[in-house]
């Protein structure tokens, strides 16, 4: 199950409007607005920013799912794709994200991700997440320990066409190689 605690919408007038028009300036501004320019402004909205959401939590789903993961977690990325916060010695592209999510799935089978907030922003959206698995494969030189780990990230995808074109990632990999230490 995907989790989100941000709240899109604000309701003014009964016409939505993005939260983050919270402020009471900018909701004089909207109320001042004629009916028409509203609808277009949620219709904008809705139409721009609410399909990313669908991509990400669609991609969280794919990526959490063993029988179909790969096959289709990777059709979520443009090919010009760049990575962010990945370890340098991968290519910062498609093919060295792709190594990488490899190297994860094939020593965490069981691996699932959790996001806990989205926030989406014109093309980009920020995910702050839990990741959890047990380590049954060598990981960046360490062997199967069978221990199960939970670490907290963040990611941020640009998005060009529906499909990710760029991605920063951000994980705790101190408290990973920590809980995976077998001692």
């Amino acid at each position: 199950m995907i989790l989100s605690n941000f709240k899109p919408y604000l309701l003014i007038d009964n016409y939505l409007y993005p939260s983050r028009l919270y402020d009471p300036s900018i909701q004089r501004v909207i109320k001042s607005m004629d009916n028409l320019k509203r609808k277009e402004y949620v219709f904008y909205f809705v139409t721009t920013i609410e399909p990313l959401r669908e991509i990400v939590q669609k991609l969280a789903e794919t990526f959490n799912n063993p029988h179909i993961r790969e096959p289709s977690y990777f059709d979520f990325y443009d090919d010009s794709l760049i990575i962010h916060g990945f370890p340098p010695n991968f290519p910062n592209n498609k093919e060295g994200f792709k190594q990488f999510i490899y190297i994860l799935w094939n020593a965490f089978p069981d691996i699932k991700i959790i996001f806990d907030d989205i926030i989406i922003e014109e093309n980009k959206v920020v995910c702050r997440y839990v990741l959890f698995g047990t380590h049954k494969g060598k990981f960046l030189e360490i062997l199967p320990t069978k221990k199960t780990f939970k670490v907290n990230g963040m990611t941020i995808f640009y998005f060009k066409d529906r499909k990710c074109v760029q991605r920063w990632n951000l994980v705790d990999m101190i408290s990973l190689m920590e809980q995976l230490k077998p001692y």
